[in-house]
């Protein structure tokens, strides 16, 4: 029977071992949750280890009560277990309340591994620096101390300290040999746990150490990652909508509300000519570095450059009018426009569009080929980037043509209105003519309706 204390050395509740092998029994029974006693959020030992968490800057998590009792009564005393149960988030949380550092012992087989796994999102989530260490076949942290003694037992997790995500990686690799489809399955695994990381220096650094164990395209995997991030806002977004109207936001099994960095996500209102502006913001980010004219050799980014250069000034959106201008000086310094520049820039809101625009919200069916055998009949349109900056610069501008068209209506109302200068009502007469000209050829060449 071991007590199990809070924080301020209080005991709460209690653990039992059982003593017979049994297979149809628990290995441990705990004392019934209360008011006072609630096991996600509570670390068996946490009280005498505290201090030692503190003073080493690492807190040791294992399995099992007798772990940390072996480990304590060998001198290594930062030592924690959580309980019979995967990690959770008020578990994890406790113990960054000592330290950042997170070191998890496990058994050797492959059910410790897996164990070791359990609660790493939510520990990577909570921005910790975690690594793992697997003990050798047939030893759990209480057995092999027994043997190896405290300062051979330091050097073994010292030499094998293992970060989680290369463990990740390293043991899906292993799984998925050359079967291309387990490949793919595990990119997806990487990226979805790196997603999960808010520190983005840190994140890079994880991308950059799965790219050469993986030997997978960096620009393949941050793409992933962000279409990742962007479904995560999106249903942040969501559940704040709902909850702004009084409907309850419904989680999926316990799951945490907020969505890694969703919390600091500003979901813009897009006004005035805010979405075509955004629209270019977009094109530069993705495509901005291929090809419009392989003939000419012009890249997508001059050739938006060159149709909106004179219009620059009439952009609503300051962050959208920022992405132009930052595209403006790399074009001007010969660097190329690309989606990881975007991703890496030092300020957050230039990040946040970067990851929200290079991730479409569409997907093509496979059943159009699979199970219809029907192909398309054209590329898509993240792959057609000569047609979607054409269409998307005739937008632009049959959108600002109507605002000038309208200044203009008004200006020369005023001077009607006040018998202004001859000359000055005739230019405006003239000017009208032309942007009504200009209007209706960009109407026609969209599909669209010019009613007045």
């Amino acid at each position: 029977m071991f007590p199990i204390h809070n924080l301020s050395g209080k005991v709460i509740a209690f653990a039992g071992r059982i003593m017979n092998k049994d297979p149809k029994a628990p290995k441990y029974i705990n004392s019934p949750e209360t008011d006072i006693y609630q096991k996600s959020k509570v670390l068996f030992g946490a009280f005498q280890a505290k201090t030692a968490i503190r003073k080493e800057d690492a807190c040791f998590l294992v399995e099992g009560y007798t772990d940390v009792i072996s480990l304590h009564q060998n001198g290594i005393e930062n030592v924690v277990a959580s309980s019979g149960t995967s990690l959770t988030i008020g578990q994890i949380r406790l113990i960054k309340r000592f330290s950042n550092n997170l070191v998890i012992l496990y058994d050797g087989d492959q059910a410790g591994v897996r164990a070791a796994l359990r609660g790493l999102d939510l520990a990577l989530e909570e921005d910790m620096a975690v690594r793992v260490v697997i003990l050798p076949d047939g030893e759990d942290p209480d057995s092999f101390v027994q043997k190896a003694g405290k300062e051979d037992f330091a050097d073994f997790i010292k030499k094998n300290a293992q970060d989680i995500i290369q463990l990740e990686a390293g043991i899906l690799l292993q799984q998925s040999a050359n079967d291309p489809t387990k490949r793919a399955e595990m990119i997806g695994h990487i990226a979805h746990t790196i997603s999960r990381v808010k520190n983005p220096i840190r994140r890079d650094e994880y991308i950059r150490n799965v790219r050469e164990l993986l030997q997978v395209d960096e620009g393949k995997l941050v793409l992933e990652i962000n279409r990742i991030l962007h479904k995560e806002v999106e249903k942040f977004a969501h559940r704040q909508e709902l909850e702004s109207r009084g409907a309850p936001a419904s989680t999926e099994h316990g799951a945490d509300t907020t969505a890694p960095g969703a919390s600091e996500k500003v979901i813009s209102q897009e006004f005035g000519d805010g979405y075509q502006e955004k629209d270019i913001a977009r094109l530069l980010i993705t495509a901005g570095n291929k090809r419009f004219d392989s003939e000419e050799e012009l890249s997508v980014a001059e050739y938006v450059l060159m149709n909106i250069e004179d219009v620059l000034a009439e952009f609503d959106q300051p962050l959208y009018k920022q992405v132009v201008e930052i595209t403006y000086q790399l074009v001007s310094d010969k660097k190329e426009v690309t989606l990881d520049f975007f991703l890496h820039h030092p300020e957050e809101s230039i990040r946040q569009l970067a990851i929200n625009v290079s991730s479409s919200p569409y997907e093509y069916s496979e059943n159009w080929e699979k199970r219809h055998d029907i192909g398309l009949s054209q590329n898509p349109p993240e792959e057609n980037h000569r047609k979607d900056a054409e269409n998307l610069i005739k937008r632009f501008k049959l959108r600002k043509i109507r605002r000038f068209k309208e200044r203009n209506a008004m200006k020369m109302k005023s001077l009607l209105q006040d018998n202004g200068p001859e000359e000055e009502i005739q230019a405006c007469m003239q000017l009208h003519l032309k942007l009504k000209e200009i209007e209706t050829q960009l109407a026609k060449d969209l599909g669209t309706v010019v009613l007045k």
